[in-house]
């Protein structure tokens, strides 16, 4: 694998993401596409290098076609225990692929929308650099501390998936120090940007952090 290549970007299935969503990360990167993400990649004019999955969902003439120029090809059985999403993840990680953008995903069914947004925490286990993209938002699961870069006014929300102690928000409308979030509450969700940074910091607990792109940042696509 050429050494320049540090960032893993896996295309799912889903909604279709526009294409200047994730243009800025293209140089340096290794396109995934697992199943049916193949189709809408195509309809940027990209072609992955990788193509794994079932292809229970991706068009058989496209898969035929893409067989022959992808630079690996490794279909599965349908009777398999992990969804494709979490196969291209395995296949990221075994290359020690620092960073990894899962792009799409998320529309659709709903129970794959949350598996794949869960797959953040095994690339996090990981001691990986791992974030979700879609058309209208980006998702970073919160370890100790997270960074979002934003603008004033600018909508995000915190999904707690456990019970989450000693959480502060700095930077935000409504901040924190040392609070809780409790399962099922909806406490973090609807915050907003007091300026062009927000710190979130926690002790324990599972912690998504859901950053809602206005118009304006539409084609900004890096973590803070």
């Amino acid at each position: 694998m050429d050494q320049r290549v540090n960032r893993a970007l896996i295309f799912l299935g889903g909604e279709a993401v526009p294409r200047n969503r994730f243009q800025s990360l293209l140089s340096g990167s290794l396109l995934i596409a697992a199943d049916s993400g193949a189709a809408w990649l195509v309809e940027t004019n990209l072609r992955p290098q990788v193509l794994l999955g079932d292809f229970d969902s991706l068009d058989p003439a496209l898969r035929t076609e893409l067989e022959l120029q992808v630079d690996m090809y490794l279909p599965f059985p349908a009777d398999k225990d992990q969804t494709d999403g979490e196969l291209a993840v395995d296949f990221a990680l075994s290359r020690n692929l620092q960073e990894i953008v899962l792009i799409g995903g998320l529309g659709g069914r709903v129970d794959h929308t949350i598996g794949n947004a869960m797959l953040l925490f095994k690339i996090a286990r990981k001691k990986r650099c791992g974030w979700m993209l879609d058309a209208t938002s980006r998702i970073f699961p919160v370890s100790r501390r997270l960074q979002l870069d934003g603008i004033p006014g600018q909508m995000f929300s915190l999904l707690a998936l456990s019970p989450v102690k000693g959480l502060t928000i700095k930077g935000a409308t409504y901040p924190m120090q040392g609070g809780s979030l409790i399962l099922g509450q909806t406490l973090g969700l609807s915050n907003r940007f007091l300026h062009s940074t927000v710190l979130v910091e926690k002790e324990k607990g599972l912690l998504l952090a859901i950053l809602l792109d206005n118009k304006e940042e539409a084609g900004f696509t890096r973590p803070g």
